[in-house]
């Protein structure tokens, strides 16, 4: 068969009805060489591709070499384009010939192996040819220069290999060599680069090597044996450089230049991206030959970072490749890539010297064993490494890690989350020194639903394989203007993992968010993920966590086929069976909202339906709302929606004194799947969990008991998860209050105080009222001397004038207050003057004494404080508005 037969056969029956007896799916498989038409000569390249007719999702295509001993990596690069493999081999040898061979698997199992074999000729004189070779680090010319005639060898006495610049027009010998001498090198030109790969010459073959080629050691190389001119090569180099080379945060881009050095026939620049799609392309021609080069503008800080490689075709062979890998992000000894995501060097130490250097690597798994994986040894101007049988026993590091090209440098392709961990390049002779060390950690990012139904929620979460103090994982909504929209996700963080729950799908557009890792407050790396929503919800039935808060909401969402026929929202609580319609539509009329069973709490965002989807929403959800929710249409079941209610309460509900115990319990409504409890702290650690595995269907709980509760406990969160996804988060704040102490010395002198405003208040109102009917009798009263055994219970003696209280205090005795108590008031009066009477400042004096009856002590007390008296009463001041003063002594005796 040939290629074009590909495809898919059907056998049909056509009667006595249509249908398939059989399907077969044939896939092509096409092996090719560049050299198909002309033998390539010893040290030419070749290119073998391998093509298959439809690439699916589980088929890989790749090149082997069939003798595992002949492997050599150095000497090939394997590119994907399409649906096609090719491998380009450099300087080929006789040993070519059948050894390579293309290899097509189908989830990881070989199905079928095909050859490509070509014939190499030895032949090289009068012969040209053109090499293609990249400016790189790794970049090897061997110039291959042999004296055979396709029968036998030739002997010369001398040879020479002449370079010309693509700059210059003089050739300048680079090499010389005669019969059985040593090879005489001129390093002016390429300095210790250019190396003889054999010491002596031997008259039939004369052979030398520049590592690493550069971009200016483009050329015509030419190899003369005494006066015959054997051989010409001409020698076309490619370079890509990054414009700026530091960009670093997101948002920033950069140019990346491919550059070839001559154009001298049709060849073809092409940009490819880490899933070998062309992404940029130019056709150049020996016509114009400044135009020399392709740009492409990527943007460093996105998901699609990795491996950018430019290729130069010609007649649609790919003859060189260059990749750009793209700096890992991170300080100069931390470095962060995403799990799965293209390719990445880990750049070794800058100087190595010349010793044994080994390579190191710790796990961030928690197992801090420290395994040596290869141990680096020089080769000639380059290194080779001697991998360990730990790295061979590990397929995440050996299919993973290579040695990059005689560098010290590594090559990572596509890290897995397990490669996190500690690089250490150690050199152990003449001693034992630490090179360089790089921490690498790797970020995962998973969704729980590919491709979730809309309506339902899904848990995106962003995890590191190593979360130190200085870094910090984030999610936000990808567009801006959306930002206010997060009102429908809950971020938590758990250990090294950030979680973001989504509710409700697609519902208002929320279907891109961005993960970003951050050090130091600033974005080292960070990525979008995009949700594919669902949006055919025939027979579809999934699982709702609501959270028992103000702010909780449930939308049910529907698809309507047709408005001819009624469709409706019904709901049975998870303690009955009975279904209960909660809300209808038909033909394009009002919603009818059954109000019977929640109430305002449910509501129609729009009075007429006249979309595709037909929803409502219960707001807010309360925990006797569980059940099973269902839209139908006539006898249909379009979707069914389990809803599981999620509620904290605390014991005591109210606030919390410091030191007292607290009892906190998270319930859940009813248990229809595996579940998880957990008690989160506010420091993100889990301080109680426990898990449901039986479906019950009545109210279950997680405890957590608070012992001496302080200003530190205020925080707590409740999270249920299912199958180790967090699906509903309920945090709880404790009211703090302060501990009241009793002190009964305040309770005395504030009771103390209020006595005193009110007696004051009495005195002023007393004085007021009387000042006018007392003053005919000033003189009578001051002439009455107070009588000792007079009764005194109920009275109250009131003298409006210093004086008189001078004369009482001088010559009388306090009455003995026991069971009975009297008032005396001594009031400070102004004379009248000129007829005129004013307004007067009054002072009065109240003192409370207690003693035995019949005592003296009164008396004493009395005559005692007749100069405190004096001293205190002031004159007041004429015209101005009555004032009072009062001064209240309490004397209690012992």
């Amino acid at each position: 068969p040939t290629f074009n037969l590909a495809g898919l056969f059907t056998l049909f029956q056509t009667q006595p009805s249509k249908s398939i007896l059989k399907k077969y799916n044939i896939f092509g498989i096409k092996v090719e060489s560049s050299a198909h038409s002309l033998d390539p000569r010893v040290g030419s390249d070749v290119t073998l591709s391998c093509t298959i007719s439809k690439l699916s999702d589980t088929v890989c295509l790749q090149w082997k070499q069939r003798d595992s001993s002949q492997q050599n990596s150095r000497k090939t690069d394997q590119i994907r384009f399409n649906n096609t493999v090719y491998l380009m081999v450099k300087h080929v040898t006789v040993e070519d010939e059948r050894l390579y061979t293309c290899e097509v698997q189908e989830n990881g199992s070989v199905i079928r192996t095909v050859r490509q074999d070509f014939y190499v000729s030895q032949d090289l004189y009068g012969k040209k040819y053109t090499l293609y070779r990249s400016g790189t680090d790794y970049s090897d010319l061997k110039l291959v220069c042999l004296f055979y005639n396709g029968c036998y060898y030739y002997n010369f006495e001398t040879a020479k290999w002449r370079w010309r610049s693509d700059s210059a027009h003089q050739e300048k010998i680079l090499a010389s060599a005669s019969t059985y001498q040593a090879i005489n090198v001129d390093k002016t030109y390429f300095g210790n680069r250019l190396v003889p790969t054999s010491s002596t010459f031997n008259g039939m073959n004369f052979d030398v090597r520049i590592v690493p080629v550069r971009f200016e050691d483009a050329g015509v190389y030419k190899c003369s044996c005494e006066s015959y001119k054997l051989l010409t090569i001409t020698l076309i180099t490619v370079k890509v450089t990054a414009e700026p080379s530091d960009a670093e945060t997101e948002g920033d881009f950069v140019t990346l230049t491919c550059s070839v050095s001559d154009v001298t026939e049709s060849i073809r620049l092409v940009w490819i991206n880490n899933d070998g799609k062309i992404v940029e392309e130019k056709a150049l021609n020996s016509r114009n030959r400044e135009e020399k080069s392709l740009r492409l503008i990527i943007q460093k800080a996105n998901r699609d970072r990795g491996k950018w490689t430019c290729v130069l075709f010609r007649q649609n062979m790919p003859q060189v490749s260059v990749p750009y890998y793209l700096e890992l992000s991170g300080s100069l000894n931390e470095a962060y890539v995403l799990q799965q995501e293209g390719y990445f060097l880990l750049k070794g130490p800058d100087n190595p010297g010349n010793g044994p250097i080994i390579w190191e690597w710790r796990s961030h798994s928690g197992q801090q064993t420290t395994k040596q994986l290869g141990t680096f040894h020089r080769e000639g101007q380059q290194w080779a490494v001697k991998w360990s049988d730990d790295y061979d026993n590990m397929p995440d590091i050996s299919q993973r890690i290579h040695e990059h090209y005689g560098t010290l440098n590594l090559l990572m392709r596509n890290p897995t989350f397990e490669l996190g961990g500690l690089f250490t390049w150690t050199q152990t002779q003449p001693n034992k020194n630490t090179l360089k060390q790089t921490e690498l950690f790797v970020i995962k990012v998973e969704i729980d639903s590919q491709r979730p139904v809309m309506g339902s929620d899904i848990t995106l979460s962003c995890t590191i394989s190593r979360l130190s103090d200085t870094v910090r994982l984030h999610w936000k909504h990808r567009d801006p203007s959306q930002q206010s929209r997060m009102i429908n996700t809950d971020e938590i963080r758990l250990n090294n993992t950030v979680y973001l729950i989504v509710r409700h799908a697609g519902a208002e557009n929320q279907n891109s968010y961005t993960w970003d890792v951050q050090e130091d407050n600033s974005i080292t790396l960070t990525g979008n993920i995009n949700i594919d929503v669902n949006q055919n919800l025939h027979g579809k039935t999934y699982t709702l966590h609501r959270s028992v808060t103000d702010h909780s909401e449930l939308k049910l969402i529907c698809e309507v086929d047709s408005v001819e026929i009624e469709t409706k929202w019904t709901w049975s609580s998870h303690l009955t069976n009975e279904d209960k319609e909660i809300a209808s539509i038909y033909k394009s009329k009002l919603v009818n909202i059954n109000r019977a069973y929640f109430g305002s709490r449910l509501v129609s965002p729009v009075t007429n339906f006249t979309d595709l989807f037909f929803s409502v929403r219960i707001v807010p959800v309360l925990f006797e709302d569980a059940g099973v929710y269902r839209c139908s249409q006539g006898s249909d079941n379009h979707v069914t929606i389990n809803l599981v209610a999620v509620k904290v309460t605390a014991e005591p509900s109210d606030a919390v004194t410091e030191g007292n115990t607290v009892t906190l319990t998270c319930s859940v409504s009813h248990v229809s799947e595996p579940i998880r409890f957990v008690w989160m702290n506010c420091d993100g650690k889990i301080v109680a969990e426990k898990t449901f595995k039986e479906q019950k269907q009545e109210e279950d709980s997680l405890q957590l008991v608070i012992q001496e509760f302080d200003r530190d406990s205020w925080n707590w969160t409740c999270i249920l998860f299912h199958q180790n996804t967090p699906k509903v988060l309920i945090p709880y704040h404790l009211k703090y209050k302060e501990r009241y102490t009793f002190q009964h010395t305040k309770v005395i002198v504030f009771g103390s105080l209020a006595l005193l405003l009110i007696i004051i208040l009495i005195v002023v109102l007393s004085l007021r009222k009387c000042m006018g009917a007392r003053k005919q009798g000033l003189e009578s009263q001051r002439s009455k001397p107070l009588q000792q055994e007079e009764n005194v219970e109920d009275i109250s003696q009131l003298y409006s004038n210093i004086n008189e209280v001078q004369q009482m205090q001088a010559g009388t005795e306090l009455p003995e207050i026991g069971t009975n108590s009297s008032e005396y008031a001594t009031i400070s009066g102004m004379a009248k003057a000129d007829n005129i009477e004013r307004e007067d400042i009054h002072y009065g004096s109240i003192n409370f004494q207690k003693t035995a009856p019949g005592s003296k002590q009164g008396t004493e007390r009395t005559q005692s404080n007749k100069q405190l008296s004096e001293a205190e009463l002031g004159a007041s001041n004429e015209g101005d508005s009555s004032i009072i003063y009062a001064q209240i002594a309490r004397v209690q005796d012992q």
